[in-house]
């Protein structure tokens, strides 16, 4: 990334991924907190502590706890929606996939409401 505050797409070119960060069902994006669970040394990582940021200055810089939960919220939803496009870009995409995405999408455009 070339500035701190630019948010690239996870899988496009110039990602680097490093490590298996896991896929769009991982364990890791279910459990709460989502930084104690991925080390910020990733690109996943500093993705995620990127994405975060932008959002708490969108917020006005000091969000009260329902702004952090949607926060956690997106950040995750934001996750999972880019891994399973990079699983769609393989052309190994099921019919749960679909579903799955459909809905997450549906979340994520609710919680950026």
């Amino acid at each position: 990334m070339s500035a701190p505050n630019q948010i690239q797409k996870l899988g496009s070119p110039g990602f680097k991924r490093r490590g298996n960060p896991g896929g769009p069902y991982s364990k890791k994006l279910r459990r709460r907190p989502i930084g104690d669970q991925i080390s910020g040394n990733t690109s996943l990582g500093r993705f995620i502590r990127a994405l975060e940021a932008r959002l708490t200055d969108y917020v006005g810089g000091n969000p009260d706890i329902a702004q952090l939960l949607n926060i956690d919220r997106v950040v995750k939803l934001r996750v999972q929606l880019d891994l399973f496009e990079a699983k769609l870009e393989t052309g190994n995409w099921t019919d749960l996939d679909r579903r799955t995405y459909g809905a997450l999408h549906n979340a994520f455009r609710l919680a950026c409401s």
